[in-house]
């Protein structure tokens, strides 16, 4: 087995490379940037790629993608969100035919934010589509997964808010809690689905190794909190506590636009398909996440 990782050097990408090759396991990074030994170089924009050395690959990791909430959405962000995905795994497409004749099983990854948003609904897999912005670029995003089951064995993994105090939406919250400006965002009772970042690792491993079926579409998400309880527990790992009053909702709309709603609205999800896998979920409470690290 080797694997080729696509958004290798991000904050989920380097945890997933690192654990891989703890199990011995060969990995290759496809990166703009290669500074590794086990980097290659690639241009999804021009088309370019370093593939003398794909040949052997059997699965491939595709987490490639600019962040969903590092930026405010002006038209140029969204041209970055969908080239950075939807195009860039059209041209991994088209290189993994003439590059990766071994490949296997493809995994792409998305987000969980496939559904709109709703106060009572619990959104499963085969529910379709909602029609809000970042609904259509899961959509098209996945779209541009699927072209791969024509070839292997295809599996699509949609992402809630990955969490661990290495990175990620953990450490964006945790900044102004450290300044001791920290805040609940909205009434704080919004549901936000969310996994540990143990837990991607382990479930993308387990995807690659397990010889069995798999839904075609898994849910990533351990459990469900409040965005107040993700607030508080970040504050409590920091050593702080949260004074300020709750930042009301169309304060954080006039400061973010439409990307507001990822931190204001509820989403609720089932994971049955991530149990299906055979995965055995190590972190179902947020305390969980940090409690494994100082022990």
């Amino acid at each position: 087995m080797e694997i080729l990782l696509i958004g290798g050097t991000g904050f989920i990408g380097q945890a997933v490379s690192r654990y891989f090759k703890s199990s011995a396991v060969p990995v290759f990074v496809l990166t703009r940037n290669p500074k590794e030994e086990n980097h290659r170089f690639w241009d999804p924009q021009n088309k370019e790629v370093e593939g003398e050395s794909l040949k052997n690959i059997t699965h491939i990791i595709n987490l490639n993608g600019a962040g969903i909430a590092e930026k405010r959405w002006t038209p140029s962000r969204k041209r970055e969100l969908y080239s950075s995905r939807i195009e860039a795994t059209a041209y991994l497409f088209e290189l993994t035919e003439t590059h990766c004749p071994m490949l296997q099983h493809y995994i792409g990854v998305s987000g969980i934010n496939a559904f709109g948003f709703s106060e009572g609904k619990t959104f499963q897999e085969k529910d379709p589509f909602g029609s809000d912005y970042l609904s259509t670029l899961v959509r098209d995003w996945e779209s541009a997964h699927w072209r791969f089951q024509i070839r292997v064995k295809t599996t699509v993994v949609r992402l809630g808010m990955v969490l661990d105090p290495s990175g990620g939406a953990y450490t964006k919250m945790a900044v102004p809690t450290r300044l001791r400006l920290g805040t609940v965002v909205g009434s704080g009772k919004q549901l936000v689905p969310w996994i540990s970042l143990e837990d991607v690792v382990g479930l993308l491993y387990h995807l690659c190794v397990a010889k069995k079926d798999f839904p075609p579409i898994i849910h990533g998400v351990c459990a469900h909190s409040t965005m107040a309880e993700i607030s508080h527990f970040i504050a409590h790992e920091e050593g702080k506590k949260i004074w300020l009053p709750n930042l009301p909702s169309f304060l954080v709309h006039l400061l973010f636009g439409s990307m507001g709603q990822l931190l204001t609205r509820s989403l609720n999800v089932g994971n049955g398909s991530l149990i299906a896998t055979g995965y055995t979920i190590k972190n179902t409470t947020l305390n969980a996440i940090t409690d494994a690290k100082k022990n």
